[in-house]
């Protein structure tokens, strides 16, 4: 019985140790398994990846490509434009005079010759009547010895000499004309 119980033993123990290494093979199986599979889908992810790189890649070249040209496109409008304005700009410097603007310039020029002659009248006339108002001072000092001094009164003005009892015109800005005698 012993015997056979340890009989029994030593094939449950070989039982249970081929088992013990079935099941390792089997979790090594499953591990190799799990681990193929990982690889399988790292792989395929990678592709996948890879495939929507190249996707964008594609497609950043192709939008660049058409960016570059619509630049260029753009470029060829901003100089058309530009030689379009340059042209108009010279038609305009170079167009003739409207007849109502040489009009009115044929009017301003005859208004500012007009108002120089009046201007060059004003100021003869203006030194005609200077040199009348000098003369009939000087007459009527001649004549009256002095002339009369209104509203000057100066109690130490008596003591003066002669020479300065005669009585003088202020001189007027712009006037050139001197009076023989008289001083500043």
């Amino acid at each position: 019985d012993m015997q056979e119980q340890a009989s029994e033993l030593g094939a449950s123990r070989r039982e249970t140790a081929a088992r013990e290494e079935e099941k390792a093979a089997m979790a090594r199986k499953h591990q190799a398994d799990m681990q193929e599979q990982a690889s399988a889908l790292k792989a395929e992810k990678k592709r996948e990846i890879d495939a929507m790189i190249q996707e964008n890649l594609d497609e950043t070249k192709m939008l660049q490509g058409e960016f570059e040209a619509a630049q260029a496109a753009l470029r060829d409008q901003i100089q058309e434009m530009q030689a379009a304005y340059d042209s108009l700009a010279a038609r305009f410097e170079a167009r003739e005079s409207r007849p109502e603007d040489l009009e009115r310039i044929r009017l301003l020029e005859a208004d500012a010759a007009e108002f120089g002659s009046r201007y060059r009248k004003l100021e003869d006339e203006m030194k005609f009547y200077k040199l009348e108002l000098i003369n009939r001072e000087d007459n009527f000092n001649q004549k009256f010895g002095g002339g009369p001094q209104v509203g000057v009164l100066d109690p130490l003005a008596f003591a003066k000499s002669k020479a300065q009892d005669k009585t003088k015109l202020p001189a007027l800005p712009g006037n050139s004309f001197k009076r023989p005698g008289a001083s500043k």
